[in-house]
């Protein structure tokens, strides 16, 4: 057996989230057949609507964020971290705090 752990909806599929249950599931499990080749049936789904769970950057996030910290860089003493700036997941922010801390002790004297 094996565990796959899917999300599904977001801001390219919006009406995800008012489809019945069962329905879901089976276009969840359709999309998993035809992308993997799984052949058997799902034995357990369990599923949880989280309105608005994940941020979707917007077309040109990448450009903007870099503008920014670049601008924060030339005041000096600033730095800036979190999920807004290279990613919402916990591993993205982890990274982007040790790019801070990496900066911060850079500047330090000495």
């Amino acid at each position: 057996m094996v565990l796959i752990r899917t999300l599904a909806g977001g801001t390219q599929d919006p009406a995800f989230s008012s489809l019945p249950r069962d329905e879901a599931v089976r276009n969840v499990h359709g999309d998993l057949v035809r992308i993997f080749g799984i052949r058997g049936e799902p034995v357990f789904a369990f599923d949880h609507l989280w309105r608005r769970a994940i941020p979707e950057y917007p077309v040109g996030h990448r450009r903007r964020v870099d503008r920014v910290l670049a601008a924060v860089a030339e005041l000096g003493g600033l730095h800036l971290a979190g999920n807004a700036y290279h990613g919402v997941g916990v591993n993205d922010c982890v990274r982007d705090a040790r790019r801070v801390a990496a900066d911060v002790t850079s500047a330090l004297p000495g």
